[in-house]
């Protein structure tokens, strides 16, 4: 999955932040962890009794579309930021100051977008 799809099947999916809670499964004796959108509707369940069970259960809440927008939001201003790394590289044309704008450039995209994944 190229980072384009993973980008169309967060938007597509239940938006973030999502919330993790556990609770005792009626008639059994396992448990079952609920992942939950902000208004309370189910987004997924995982169910067992052990530990693992229950970090599956707090990474799928943590990985919600939110977050994973963010990261592909930082993975794109790197991208910017490579091709600034490029074209300092390889002069080609490229002139001075256009590579001063296209380092803003990068450097803001990446402040903006970390702010943004450290702010969920």
């Amino acid at each position: 999955m190229n980072t384009e799809q993973l980008k169309q099947a967060a938007m597509a999916a239940t938006p973030g932040p999502w919330l993790y809670e556990t609770s005792k499964r009626p008639g059994s004796a396992g448990n079952y962890q609920l992942i939950l959108s902000e208004d309370e509707n189910s987004v997924a369940e995982c169910y067992g009794t052990d530990h693992e069970d229950a970090a599956n259960g707090r990474y799928i809440a943590a990985a919600n579309p939110a977050v994973i927008l963010a990261l592909l939001e930082c993975v794109d201003a790197l991208r910017l930021y490579k091709n600034w790394c490029d074209a300092e590289k390889d002069h080609g044309g490229t002139s001075f100051w256009d590579r001063v704008e296209m380092c803003r450039e990068a450097e803001s995209a990446i402040d903006v977008a970390l702010q943004k994944l450290e702010a969920l």
